[in-house]
């Protein structure tokens, strides 16, 4: 027994990968909003943990031999207030026979249970002309095509948005590139003071910064990448291939016996869908590398 608990043996441990989650700067970030010095702090504690981890490797000897991979989950952006969307859904909401409502919406998704066609077109209708709404999605017209099964929408599959439970209909909040309170660029139409969840460029795009024996020195790599990303690189680099079923690919370009990133073809593209009336248009820009498309932003256009 030590300090009256169990002893026991555990085994050592020598992984190939470790994971380190830091909540910082995120919770300052979505507490007191994008610049606040509060933020600033935390990332200045968050490289100073980053410098001590590598104090640490470099004490066991291992520095030289470790890649470090340093990344975020998203962007940020400044919030600058919700859509009601309970008084946009209302005219359509009612308690279906079993005694539950017949519209649940959260996070954009909005699910009509009794799956009434004429009401998902309707609801669609009405966020396309609400203010604050951004990019809206509904099911592909044709699979793999961009546009969406209602006029004037994406398809779900420029969002990913392929699984079993996914709703009717997904909407994004609208944004600018406008500065927020402390000078940074980047609003979009949510509640609270600050986070991510749109399809904004502000809010989609997150750092990655990458350092190894198996990486490129000094490169800056420009083509396009995502977190899903990281996975089959990680296992590349221990000499596993990923699996049919993961998304992702790796990236090659970044690692040091990988090709020049400006040999790697990327194609940019948008995709405009439109109301028949004009009333609303929305743009989805694409960029892609190999066979890996990826979501850059959208825009979205009202008279």
């Amino acid at each position: 027994m030590v300090d009256g608990l169990l002893d026991v043996a555990m085994p050592e441990v020598d992984p190939d990968v470790v994971v380190l989650w830091l909540s910082d700067p995120d919770t300052t970030a979505h507490r007191h909003g994008v610049g606040h010095q509060r933020m600033s702090e935390a990332l200045f504690y968050l490289d100073a943990e980053l410098d001590r981890i590598q104090a640490w490797l470099s004490a066991e000897g291992r520095l030289e031999s470790t890649n470090i991979w340093v990344t975020s989950d998203h962007g940020f952006s400044e919030h600058t207030g919700a859509v009601d969307l309970d008084a946009l859904l209302e005219p359509f909401q009612r308690t279906l026979d079993d005694g539950t409502l017949r519209i649940v919406a959260g996070a954009g998704a909005i699910y009509v249970r009794d799956g009434d066609e004429a009401t998902i077109r309707q609801i669609v209708d009405v966020l396309q002309v609400t203010e604050g709404v951004g990019a809206v999605f509904t099911g592909a017209a044709t699979p793999g095509d961009a546009a969406g099964a209602i006029p004037g929408t994406l398809s779900f599959d420029v969002a990913r948005w392929g699984h079993p439970r996914a709703s009717q209909v997904l909407f994004s909040a609208d944004w600018t590139d406008q500065p927020g309170a402390y000078g940074l660029p980047g609003t979009s139409a949510q509640g609270g003071v600050a986070g991510h969840g749109t399809t904004s460029p502000f809010d989609i795009h997150n750092p990655l910064v990458a350092a190894g024996p198996d990486l490129k020195s000094g490169a800056i790599v420009d083509v396009p990448s995502s977190n899903v990303d990281l996975a089959p690189t990680l296992l590349h680099l221990r000499g596993i291939e990923a699996p049919e079923t993961m998304d992702g690919r790796v990236l090659l370009e970044a690692l040091d016996a990988g090709p020049d990133p400006d040999s790697v073809v990327v194609a940019v593209d948008q995709a405009r869908m439109s109301r028949d009336d004009g009333a609303y248009a929305v743009t989805a820009a694409t960029s892609s590398a190999g066979d890996a498309t990826y979501l850059d932003y959208t825009i979205v256009e009202r008279p």
